[in-house]
């Protein structure tokens, strides 16, 4: 009989019912073990880190992310503010919710030029598959600017 001691007290830990090596109970902990130890945070960080991703290129890649792009690289108050060229920004945030031919947005993301940053929110919604924009603005700093053509 085998025991391990884990404590000064001198308590042990009998572990002579433990499956033996080689045998088939011990084959199905080690399968547990791999499944849990690797599988899951595999399947949970690749799965998040992947729909991230796809997220983020899913809203960049949107009708209504290239027209506000457009309008703000296009406002001449903003290349003014900022300089040129006017670049967007990796973190895209917001929703796109697209049903059949209608849908809505709220996308906020960064851009920046030589001289300042900012950050351009897209507000709208699609009838009959055509986006109507409540709202296409930049914030620098505290200056609210509407650049909605």
């Amino acid at each position: 009989m085998f025991h391990l001691s884990n404590n000064a007290a001198g308590s042990s830990c009998d572990l002579t019912n433990l499956p033996r090596k080689g045998s088939k109970s011990t084959t199905i902990v080690i399968v547990v073990l791999l499944v849990l130890l690797v599988g899951i945070p595999t399947c949970t960080c690749g799965g998040c880190a992947a729909s991230i991703y796809f997220g983020l290129a899913t809203l960049s890649s949107s009708e209504p992310y290239k027209h506000a792009l457009a309008a703000a690289q296009n406002n001449a108050e903003v290349q003014e503010i900022l300089g040129t060229p006017i670049e967007a920004g990796y973190l895209v945030y917001g929703s796109l919710n697209l049903r059949e031919d209608g849908g809505d947005c709220d996308i906020d993301f960064p851009i920046s030029g030589p001289r300042y940053r900012g950050t351009v929110r897209i507000r709208g919604t699609r009838n009959r598959g055509i986006w109507e924009y409540e709202e296409v603005s930049v914030r620098i700093n505290e200056k609210l600017l509407d650049v909605k053509p």
